[in-house]
């Protein structure tokens, strides 16, 4: 941690700070430079959820699925309490609950519109605006789908819901390393 007066700016801070600048560097070399680091930046994040999705299911196991929708057919809201124990959820509650839960779902899906506010810059637009709509809100459900698929096959719903910081994808995947070692 580095001290500059009142200012404490840890290394995060830092790395923070030269990958907006690198960024900021390769943007204004023009749109084809940015337009490759997206591309790029998108691949990579694909390919590690499809490579947890797959390694994810060679984890899968039935029991664990088994229990997770043990009472699926019987389908109530509860609160999972940090003991174990769990506790039904007023009418209201569930409302709230099921809206903080949503929360992170919203926000990350918040660009799925972007495409339409570059029109001037797609080639073809009449075809290529429809298509990136259809094509990327399909892609993203499917890993979506998938991934909490996978999720409820390695974990238990207590797992998941004390998962450190909700970093449920780091649990799954120590998981996974445990299994493979």
């Amino acid at each position: 941690m580095l001290v500059i007066g009142a200012y404490h700016i840890s290394s995060a801070q830092v790395l923070a700070i030269f990958v907006i600048l690198l960024l900021t560097l390769i943007n204004t070399g023009g749109v084809k430079n940015g337009k490759t680091v997206q591309t790029v930046l998108t691949l990579i994040k694909i390919l590690s959820l499809v490579l947890l999705i797959i390694f994810g299911f060679a984890a899968f196991d039935l029991e664990v699925w088994n229990q997770n929708w043990s009472s699926a057919n019987r389908w109530n809201l509860q609160q999972l309490k940090v003991d174990g124990s769990t506790a039904d959820y007023a009418t209201f509650g569930a409302f709230g609950a099921i809206s903080a839960a949503m929360v992170g779902a919203l926000f990350s899906s918040d660009s799925w519109h972007s495409s339409s506010a570059v029109a001037g810059e797609i080639k073809n637009p009449q075809r290529n605006i429809g298509l990136s709509l259809a094509l990327g809100t399909l892609i993203v459900t499917v890993i979506y789908i998938l991934t909490n698929l996978m999720y409820t096959g390695v974990l238990t719903i207590e797992e998941m819901a004390s998962a450190p910081k909700d970093r449920v994808a780091m649990l799954v995947a120590q998981e996974i390393l445990v299994l493979l070692a």
